[in-house]
């Protein structure tokens, strides 16, 4: 029978199945009796079992399932593993924790913000691993940890809490900016590098108690004595650099300062406190016994007779004063034996040959060894008084004397001219000669002169030159001016005496005779002067059937001669007469029946005499020149007129020109006036006024300005003449006041207001008294002379010993007694103040004063007690007298930021300051080493301070902050140094390759240890010595840094940056250096290490994971430099 198959249904999926029954899908098994996909396959929508898909292999989200567990189909449409973990070999296996070991470059790490640096798993960024997690790091003020670098900016740090910017660095727009040197643009003082820095006019700039250093940094100015080398360095500003810091010229150290010299008057201790090297100090400073004060500056006395610059300046000679450039005696003294002696009264004996007379008009007589008044002088009253002049007043019979010795005091009581002299030109001069003044009935004293109308003129046979009479000139005889020729009808005409118009000349008798007389010479066209005659051929002649007969035409028939001759007598002048008559006087004619004079003479005595021309007889009273009149008989010219050149021309008007004319004729229009130099001026009487001389003023007359008044000694007061100051009014005149003690009478007035003349001296009034300027003082008036027991006149004054004073509590100002002045109250620098030892003084930054306690004193409940010096005993409470000092102990000692110096507490000095002694270093844990403060041993500086340095494994703050040399400041604690290793709590050097060691000791190479057979350092088993690097290197990587190489080019090293040396090994080239079998670079200062063989430069190490600068070493624009010290 054939075998027959029975067909068994396969399960679907997701239905109940047997164990030995199959899926219907083959990607299906019947699991715990259910058809369900396999493991690496997943139920899809077509309800088929469908490959789960590899990592990285396509899928579709939310449909297709991934083959690892630990992957999902991500939204890139790709199985990605998910967020705890990574790819690796084609799986998802978990990210790794911070601080894992991982692979370079692979994205391991199970921190987004870590990254696999240096084969682990670290933050990076702007993000630090804080409890296992990479957090955001902080920004600058944020609170933060100290032991964790949490600070976002590479240049903060942790600092007390909160993230702030390293020392060098500042604050800008939340990010640290390096800060700035000296001299260096800023904005605010932060951004200044140097700590006591600050931000000026737009740069960082040092404190003013502070100079710019070589290096760029702030250094604290030189106190007083300190060294220096410029003035910049000395604190003080009034100090200058001598080597050392001293004040200058005008200035003392005082109270730890240069202060100002005091100037004179101010209050002193020393003379060095005086400003004026000629001051001393008493109290005050004042000028010393030869030195007087000048616009505040003490200048030496004056010796006498030497030169002196001004008025200003005081002479040793208290007697003496400047004058005329030199130091001379007073006008009350006279020098003798080189010094000033009072001068001599009138009639004192005295010194001839010296001015030593007190009165300035009196001199020593040589022959009676006396002072008597000089020349113009005379004695009177026992002084020297002017002579008076003449016309001045005078009394009469007194001692006065006139100053004219031709005048004499008159009863009428002025100085008139004795009678035989008179007064012209302010002076008596003798009468009777020419041209002067004579009295009537005198002779005149000068030859050829006669006294005319009171006045000696020459005679009419004479004419004055030269001041002489002399003859007058015949016709036809030179001349030089009209009224010198000898006959009265001739002029010097064109410098020659010829006859005038109206008259010939007749050379028989050499004189002028009248024309137009019959038979003599006429002018054509004139009318001849006779009856019955006309002027033919220049000749009067008769005119026909008339005949010349005496002088006259006479008809024949008319008369008989010889009756005529012998029976009638010619007619005289002012007789009756006949037409045809001839008068007697040949200057006479007959006209209107009586014989008159002809044209310019006149009848005198019965003769006709040449008349009417100025200057000569006006007889009938008329003159020739329209501006002529007669006066006393003569003509002459009209008082508004005066004679020049034989006419009357108008007189002149002050200040107008004249000319030179002879003193008896005054050609200006004012009588008081003269030609001076000139022109018209007024008489040495007068003053001009509105065109007009007007007599100057006598005492109490009316005037408009000085010089109207007639005595010198006057001057116009308000419209008055008065005497000056030093004058008074005596009988009219102005007499010298009288000084006290000397010579007057009774009416004089003393020029000391309360002195009068009394017994004919004059002396102090009743209740008055001569001080030492003999200036006359009231009595009962402060520091004035009191009869004990009487009271004086100012209030709170007393009568002490003779002289009145004030009271106790009270002081002389302006002549009161005020009351002292209380303490703390306004002050004047004279004023006295209220205490012992207190004193008004002002302050350097006010001009008022106060009234405090004297220098080296101070307050102490109501009184003024001394300050301790430095050293002295003092008590609890007291103040000392250096303001940096204290009572401690009971004894003035500086305070603990102070110590003393040159006898004053000066301010401690700060770190790296200059010093001389320990003492002197404001830190108590510094000292004075290498003439600077530093902090002692164990101590560290940190904000100018010195912190004491921790001990192993003890808290810290930084980097210096750890006692050992070989510890470092490590997360918080002290901990040994990269080289070094803890033994017995010291950080002992760990070993170098092949030096002897201990099996406890450690060895310096990672890769080394103590071989107890050779008891050295020795490399470990896979590692050997590298000779040139002095390194235990692998043996393991070959042709890797450190790795062995073929040096004959058979096999290169691995590592671009190494080169294959001659012992066969691979050597990092320059720059780089062997790290887990790498070449890597080099590092620079500042920059993240591990080991100080990466750190580049030689000076450098590897300290906390940073490059920095070795002891010794200081950082200088990225490089390590030798510090100096």
């Amino acid at each position: 029978m054939p075998i027959s198959f029975v067909s068994v249904p396969k399960i679907l999926l997701n239905k109940p199945c047997q164990p030995e029954e199959a899926c219907l899908d083959p990607n299906a098994s019947c699991l715990s009796g259910l058809c369900v996909c396999n493991e690496d396959n997943f139920y899809d929508k077509n309800e088929t079992c469908v490959p789960k898909l590899p990592v990285g292999g396509a899928c579709v989200a939310g449909t297709d399932i991934c083959l690892d567990s630990n992957a999902a189909c991500g939204l890139s449409n790709m199985c990605e593993c998910k967020k705890e973990f990574y790819v690796k070999n084609g799986e998802c296996v978990p990210l790794l924790g911070l601080g894992s070991s991982c692979v370079q470059g692979a994205d391991q790490c199970e921190d987004h913000n870590a990254k696999c640096v240096s084969g682990t798993c670290q933050c990076v960024g702007a993000y630090y691993n804080k409890d296992s997690a990479c957090v955001l790091k902080l920004e600058l003020k944020s609170k933060c940890d100290l032991r964790v670098d949490e600070c976002s900016d590479e240049n903060s740090a942790c600092v007390q809490g909160t993230c702030s910017c390293n020392p060098d660095y500042f604050e800008k727009e939340n990010k640290c900016e390096s800060k700035v040197l000296i001299d260096e643009s800023c904005t605010r003082r932060e951004e200044c590098l140097d700590p006591v820095a600050l931000c000026e006019n737009g740069k960082c700039s040092c404190r003013a108690t502070h100079y710019k250093n070589r290096d760029s940094t702030c250094v604290l100015k030189k106190l007083h004595e300190e060294s220096c080398s410029s003035e910049d360095e000395c604190a003080d500003e009034n100090a200058v650099c001598n080597q050392q810091c001293r004040c200058k010229e005008d200035f003392h150290f005082f109270e730890n300062k240069c202060v100002p010299h005091f100037g004179l008057g101010a209050p002193c201790v020393t003379k060095a406190q005086c400003a004026d090297p000629n001051a001393a100090c008493d109290d005050i400073c004042r000028c010393q016994e030869e030195y007087f004060e000048l616009e505040g500056e003490c200048e030496k006395k004056v010796p006498l007779n030497e030169p002196c610059p001004g008025p200003t300046y005081l002479c040793m000679d208290s007697s003496a004063k400047c004058q005329d450039g030199h130091c001379l005696c007073l006008d009350t003294h006279y020098e003798k034996n080189s010094a000033c002696e009072l001068k001599r009264s009138l009639a004192a004996t005295c010194d001839p040959g010296l001015d030593v007379c007190k009165d300035v008009n009196a001199v020593c007589d040589q022959q009676d060894n006396m002072c008597s008044c000089t020349e113009d002088y005379h004695s009177k009253s026992g002084h020297c008084e002017p002579n008076i002049l003449t016309t001045f007043n005078c009394t009469f019979g007194s001692e006065d004397v006139c100053a004219d010795p031709n005048a004499e005091c008159a009863e009428s009581g002025t100085c008139e001219c004795k009678q035989e002299f008179y007064y012209e030109q302010e002076m008596c001069n003798p009468r009777g000669f020419l041209d002067t003044p004579c009295l009537p009935g005198a002779q005149c004293v000068a030859a050829f002169t006669e006294c005319v109308l009171v006045q000696c003129v020459c005679d009419s046979e004479h004419y004055k030159k030269n001041d002489k009479c002399v003859e007058k000139l015949g016709l036809s005889v030179s001349c030089g001016q009209e009224d010198v020729c000898a006959d009265p009808s001739a002029r010097c005409i064109n410098s020659t005496c010829i006859c005038t118009q109206s008259f010939y000349q007749d050379e028989e008798e050499h004189m002028c005779k009248l024309r137009g007389l019959v038979l003599k010479p006429c002018l054509p066209g004139d009318r001849c002067s006779a009856d019955h005659t006309v002027c033919q051929d220049d000749r009067c002649l008769c005119e026909d059937d008339f005949f010349p007969k005496q002088g006259q035409c006479c008809k024949e028939t008319e008369y008989l001669d010889d009756i005529k001759e012998h029976e009638m007598l010619k007619p005289s002048p002012g007789e009756r007469c006949l037409p045809d008559d001839v008068c007697r006087d040949v200057h006479s004619t007959c006209s209107g029946s009586e014989c008159t004079c002809i044209e310019y003479f006149h009848l005198v005595d019965g003769h006709c005499v040449l008349g009417g021309i100025l200057g000569l007889l006006c007889l009938g009273g008329e003159c020739t020149d329209d501006h002529s009149v007669c006066v006393d008989g003569v003509c002459q010219c009209q008082d508004t007129h005066y004679l020049e050149q034989d006419r009357c021309v108008p007189k002149l008007a002050l200040g107008e020109q004249c000319p030179d004319l002879p003193t008896d004729l005054h050609p200006c229009a004012d009588l008081h006036a003269r030609c001076t130099n000139g022109s018209c001026q007024c008489s040495d009487d007068f003053f001009p006024n509105n065109s007009t001389c007007v007599l100057k003023g006598g005492l109490g007359r009316p005037c408009r300005v000085n010089g109207q008044c007639d005595d010198r000694f006057a001057e116009c007061l308000q419209g008055t003449c008065v005497c000056v100051e030093t004058h008074f009014e005596k009988s009219d005149t102005c007499d010298r006041k009288k000084k006290l003690y000397s010579a007057c009478v009774e009416g004089d007035v003393c020029d000391d207001e309360n002195a009068e003349c009394q017994q004919q001296r004059c002396v102090c009034k009743q209740d008055f008294f001569p001080n030492a300027q003999d200036v006359c003082t009231s009595n009962g008036q402060v520091l004035t002379p009191c009869l004990q027991g009487e009271r004086c006149l100012v209030t709170n004054s007393v009568c002490d010993r003779g002289v009145c004073i004030c009271d106790s509590g009270y002081f002389v100002k302006n002549a009161l007694c005020v009351p002292h002045v209380s303490y703390n109250s306004q002050c004047d620098q004279e004023d006295i103040c209220e205490g012992d030892n207190v004193v008004c003084r002002g302050s350097e930054d006010s001009d008022i004063r106060m009234c405090q306690c004297r220098h080296n004193y101070h307050r102490q409940g109501d009184r003024c007690v001394p300050l301790g010096e430095l050293g002295r005993t003092c008590l609890p409470g007291d103040r000392c007298s250096d303001p940096s000092a204290e009572c401690v102990n009971n004894q003035c000692q500086c305070q603990g930021d102070h110590f003393v110096k040159h006898g004053v507490c000066v301010p401690k000095v700060p770190l790296s300051s200059t010093c001389l002694q320990g003492d002197q270093c404001l830190d108590g844990n510094a000292e004075c080493r290498e003439d600077a403060c530093r902090c002692r041993n164990g101590y560290y500086e940190q904000g100018g301070r010195c912190k004491a340095k921790g001990k192993l494994n003890t808290p810290c703050d930084d980097g210096n902050s750890c006692k050992d040399p070989n510890t470092f400041c490590s997360n918080g604690i002290c901990l040994c140094s990269e080289n070094y290793y803890e033994k017995q709590n010291l950080c002992i050097p760990k070993k170098t390759l092949d030096a002897f060691c201990t099996p406890a000791d450690k060895c310096e190479d990672p890769q080394a240890k103590c071989s107890e057979a050779t008891r050295s350092c020795e490399c470990e088993e896979g590692f050997s010595k590298d000779l040139q690097l002095d390194a235990c290197v692998s043996v393991s990587y070959e042709g890797a840094a450190g790795g062995r190489c073929l040096p004959s080019g058979g096999e290169d090293c691995a590592d671009v940056n190494a080169h294959c040396t001659s012992v066969g090994l691979c050597h990092c080239i320059l720059g780089y250096v062997a790290h887990d079998g790498k070449c890597v670079p080099k590092r620079s200062i500042g920059s993240i290490c591990n080991s100080s063989l990466t750190c580049q430069d030689s000076n450098a190490e590897c300290r906390n994971g940073v490059c920095v600068c070795s002891d010794m070493f200081f950082e200088d624009r990225g490089k390590c430099e030798t510090a100096y010290f």
